[in-house]
């Protein structure tokens, strides 16, 4: 199938590893459906079905991508997406020692929490004295 854009694709039912036996998926996707995806050029909303072990991720296709940004006839936009926030320039980084009070600070704050949390169900709690 030659597509619009000069790009060939060639769909494929199914695999085969190097002894021609055929390789069988058993395996499940980390999500239930994927709706938008895009890249730094556009937008693109999924008008196929939305199980993402059914799609066909060819973003040319413009009846299962809908981009975003449209131009006049096939034409695809070809611009970025620049950033819409700054990030603030943190300053120089903190000494070894103030680190150190920090880490110890923020563990005797967690000790307690955990303390009072297990102390309300009436739980004996104990902490190792050095933590690496």
């Amino acid at each position: 199938m030659k597509e619009e854009n000069g790009m060939n694709f060639t769909p494929i039912d199914s695999f085969t590893d190097i002894n021609g036996k055929a390789v069988v998926d058993n395996f499940s996707m980390p999500y239930e459906s994927i709706d938008l995806i895009f890249n730094r050029n556009n937008i693109y909303a999924n008008t196929q079905y939305h199980d993402p072990m059914f799609i066909k991720y060819n973003l040319y296709d413009r009846v299962s991508w809908l981009p975003y940004i449209r131009l006049k006839g096939d034409k695809i936009w070809r611009g970025k997406f620049e950033q819409f926030y700054n990030i603030p320039n943190f300053s120089s980084s903190y000494s070894p020692g103030v680190v150190n009070k920090m880490k110890e600070s923020l563990m005797k704050e967690v000790r307690v929490g955990i303390m009072a949390a297990r102390s309300g169900m009436n739980l004996p709690t104990k902490f190792k004295k050095k933590v690496n």
